[in-house]
């Protein structure tokens, strides 16, 4: 699921009302504790989004250039 997406979730618990879960979502009610959690994520978008119902896209040229190597090394 990409960051732009909605899942399709809808949780319910009480008064806590959740209508969308992205990358590294958590609920969390109480004394807790989320050991070991870890998210990383990177997006390279060379057109965009597009929003909307019958949207019509013809002949199309995208080019993302990324010359990193590593954009953000992760260190555990």
């Amino acid at each position: 699921m990409t960051t732009k997406e909605q899942s399709a979730y809808k949780i319910s618990f009480h008064t806590i009302q959740v209508n969308s879960i992205t990358n590294a979502s958590g609920i969390f009610v109480g004394n807790n504790t989320q050991m070991n959690w870890s998210s990383h994520n990177k997006e390279n978008i060379g057109f965009g989004t597009v929003d909307g119902n019958q949207n019509r896209l013809k002949g199309n040229h995208n080019i993302v250039i990324d010359p990193d190597v590593i954009d953000h090394p992760v260190h555990r």
